[in-house]
């Protein structure tokens, strides 16, 4: 086992869950989860390597985070809702990952206080991770939205001269 979150679980635990593990091929591009689906999988990248991509209210997109064989996607699934957000998880870099039924995991995680410990744990640094890819977002469109404006006062002000 090469994913570090699993390896993270106890023993016991780990040994639970490990008829319902199945490792899958990934292909690059291959798009696991879409904004506004129900997840019923989460895969555990071992070799792979996924993109966490957001979409904007003005329907652009913009990479927000990167998922490796330290983590995991789809932990909608155990955080009160099935859903994705905003989010789009696509391979970037194709490889393997170990695929589990969201239904098992959930139940594992509203009954096994270490299995919610490992999960909220992981769970925080992702969720600063994604917040720390958006402020960089917001950083960089205010950024070029202060370079057009500039542009635009030093075209405006040599047309005026």
């Amino acid at each position: 086992m090469d994913n570090q979150l699993l390896a993270s679980l106890p023993d016991q635990l780990y040994e639970k869950l490990q008829p319902h593990l199945q490792t899958v091929s990934l292909e690059q591009g291959r798009r696991l989860h879409e904004p506004d689906e129900v997840i019923t999988e989460l895969y555990f990248p071992l070799d792979s390597v996924l993109s966490i991509t957001l979409t904007l209210a003005n329907g652009s997109t913009a990479e927000t985070g990167i998922v490796g064989k330290r983590e995991v996607i789809g932990i909608n699934a155990f955080m009160g809702g099935r859903e994705t957000t905003q989010t789009t998880y696509i391979v970037q870099v194709a490889g393997s990952a170990i695929k589990i039924n969201a239904d098992v995991l959930l139940k594992e995680f509203d009954s096994n206080k270490q299995m919610r410990d490992v999960m909220l744990r992981y769970t925080q640094a992702f969720i600063a991770q994604v917040l720390s890819g958006a402020e960089n977002l917001g950083q960089s469109h205010h950024e070029n939205v202060r370079t057009l404006a500039n542009s635009m006062r030093q075209s405006r002000a040599s047309r005026l001269h």
